[in-house]
């Protein structure tokens, strides 16, 4: 069972994100507080300074009432994280935390790049074969490999 973090014994866990404003790409430190725990498991919920409208003695009054974790505090969602874990979603070291962040980063232009590629594939397709829905395929279209699918070993599937 889920026992209430005492709030002076809260552990603050991080997690980076970048995020689009009018200034341009911000790198975000989000800090997550954790709230509750159990042998394995911390639940915690983002922080937002004093914006919070939460009360530390109406959460700890909700949880003896019920005895279970809230799955919302303050409209901010509990996250359940695992205390060691090598991959999760927040990290109680900063420097992990924003190691996570970069690998991610990578996978995510990864990702978007063969997605880009096969996009490009197709817009030439249809740039070659005309825009009108006559020029459309009925069936398949065979493309061609991008770079990201013609080093594939596709007889070994």
């Amino acid at each position: 069972m889920a026992k209430l973090i005492p709030q002076e014994e809260r552990q603050t866990l991080y997690r980076y994100e970048t995020t689009l404003t009018r200034e341009g790409v911000l790198i975000i430190r989000n800090e997550f507080e954790a709230v509750f725990e159990t042998p394995c498991f911390y639940f915690v919920v983002q922080r937002y300074g004093d914006r919070n409208p939460w009360t530390w003695e109406q959460m700890e009054k909700e949880f003896q009432q019920s005895g279970k974790v809230p799955k919302t505090i303050a409209w901010n969602p509990v996250r359940k994280i695992r205390k060691d874990a090598y991959k999760t979603y927040c990290y109680a070291d900063n420097q992990r935390a924003f190691d996570a962040f970069k690998i991610r980063q990578d996978w995510r232009v990864w990702r978007l790049s063969k997605q880009m590629a096969q996009a490009e594939l197709a817009l030439k397709y249809i740039a070659d074969h005309g825009n009108a829905a006559a020029a459309a395929p009925s069936g398949p279209v065979n493309l061609g490999h991008t770079e990201f699918t013609q080093d594939l070993n596709w007889n070994e599937y």
